[in-house]
């Protein structure tokens, strides 16, 4: 039977009979060194290390040793991969500036040693774990530091979640007395007992720190507030009691005993007088009497003097317009248009003036006008008019139809690229039926004539959908229904 190994460090396990006149060997090699360098041994990393366990080797494992130093100087965090079996290690962590994670084989989550930190770790079954420490506040004294990821002391108040210094929220704290703070958020803030100091005008209050008396008010004056109450007068009182103010007449008040009047107004005295004007101011003074049909209230005819009511002669009215001659009852000449005339002595047709802006004419002779607009017009009154020629409107990229488009030919050039074509939903433009619109293409590349939500047939064969027209190609869409087109034309599928 040949020699075996134990499983942790490897070491010999010669068999009964075997090795003779070797034994010395076995013994020196496999148990006395591993052993050596298990109690006292040490292996040196400078960078990412994995310890390995060897069997039959007189130089050891790594895995074996005893303590693990780490050399400096290190450039970067280290991490040892270490056996997943039992074993404890020593480890020397020499950096000041980075960490060594010492993991089992697998990886396991590990343990970390910080810069400078001697620690000893040992396998716990599933991982390895930090048994002792040169940091005492983390080991030897119970007490986890901040650095370390504990809060630093041992004592704690409340209940609930830790706290972290930015946005924690708190439930009911008692916060004591900080030394500084801004409330501008917080809701809650008894006023009764959260409030110090007078509030000012400025934030909602009066500036004022006096208890008011009964009936008392705040009366502005002009910086601020004045606390006062209500200054008696005569023939009232004022009674000023908590939360109210009474003010009341003193007396039953006074009566009208006699009305006199001051020309030209008359009264009949005592009481209750009649009043009027006096009889002497006649017409002038009292022009809502009753007086003689057709007269008006006018000065003297043909010289000054106080006006009366009589009837009207023709020097009262002047002359209408001093462009003109003739008199009211007539006209001798043409009324200008800036007198409010026409400017001219015929007229055609029958009922009202037309103006320039905007006229309703009712089946007008228009002869042959010199410009105009038919964008609205209509040749019957149903079907609108339409172009002597196929308008042109040219495109070389994807595009979609508009209503001006009604009538014309979308033009898709030599040398443009595909395209799409897109007729758009009754719902969004509003075509009106019989509208067509034809496509030409004279580039090398095919394009599409798509439709949105409504219905595009092909002529004969019926079929709906997005339509290819190929070089050379023409197609000309008819709007049949108010949500349907048929397209047709050659090169088209």
């Amino acid at each position: 039977m040949a020699t075996s190994y134990t499983s942790l460090i490897g070491l010999a396990l010669p068999a009964t009979g075997e090795l003779s006149g070797t034994w010395g060997d076995t013994v020196n090699n496999y148990i006395s060194t591993y052993i050596d360098s298990a109690v006292a041994g040490s292996v040196t990393v400078t960078t990412d290390t994995t310890l390995t366990k060897t069997t039959g080797s007189s130089l050891g494992s790594t895995s074996s040793q005893y303590a693990i130093i780490i050399a400096s100087p290190a450039s970067a965090n280290i991490t040892i991969t270490a056996p997943a079996a039992s074993k404890a290690y020593i480890i020397n962590n020499t950096s000041g500036t980075y960490t060594v994670k010492i993991v089992g084989a697998g990886p396991t989550t590990g343990v970390t040693l910080l810069a400078s930190e001697k620690a000893v770790v040992a396998w716990n079954g599933s991982d390895f774990v930090k048994v002792a420490s040169t940091s005492a506040t983390v080991i030897n004294s119970g007490l986890l530091a901040v650095g370390y990821g504990g809060t630093g002391v041992t004592t704690s108040t409340g209940s609930g979640s830790n706290v972290l210094s930015t946005s924690p929220t708190l439930v009911t704290p008692a916060l004591g007395t900080p030394a500084s703070g801004v409330l501008t958020n917080a809701t809650g803030l008894p006023l009764t007992t959260g409030v110090t100091g007078t509030l000012p005008i400025a934030n909602g209050g009066t500036g004022l720190t006096t208890t008011p008396a009964n009936g008392a008010l705040d009366i502005g004056n002009g910086t601020g507030f004045t606390r006062t109450t209500l200054t008696q007068g005569t023939g009232v009182t004022i009674t000023n009691a908590s939360g109210s103010i009474t003010i009341a007449a003193t007396g039953s008040g006074g009566t009208v005993t006699s009305v006199t009047g001051t020309s030209p107004v008359a009264s009949s005295g005592g009481s209750t007088p009649a009043i009027s004007l006096a009889a002497s101011y006649g017409d002038t003074q009292n022009p809502y009497a009753s007086k003689t049909a057709n007269y008006v209230l006018a000065a003297p005819n043909g010289s000054a003097g106080v006006p009366t009511f009589r009837a009207i002669v023709a020097a009262d009215i002047p002359t209408l317009n001093q462009n003109t001659t003739g008199t009211a009852a007539g006209l001798s000449a043409t009324l200008a248009v800036g007198s409010g005339g026409t400017g001219v002595t015929s007229s055609t047709g029958s009922g009202n003036v037309v103006l320039s802006t905007s006229p309703s004419l009712t089946t007008p002779v228009l002869g042959t006008p010199t410009s105009g607009t038919l964008s609205n017009c209509t040749v019957d009154g149903t079907d609108a008019v339409g172009f002597r020629n196929i308008p042109q409107n040219a495109q070389t990229g994807s595009y979609t139809l508009v209503l001006a488009d009604s009538g014309k030919h979308i033009y898709h050039a030599s040398g443009a690229g595909a395209a799409t074509y897109t007729i758009p939903a009754n719902s969004s433009v509003a075509y009106a039926i019989g509208t067509a619109i034809t496509f030409i293409n004279l580039s090398a590349t095919a394009i599409s004539i798509a439709i949105t939500t409504d219905t595009m047939y092909l002529s004969s064969a019926g079929t709906t959908g997005t339509r290819t027209l190929a070089q050379y190609g023409s197609a000309t869409a008819i709007k049949i229904t108010s949500t349907s087109w048929l397209i047709s034309g050659s090169g088209l599928t």
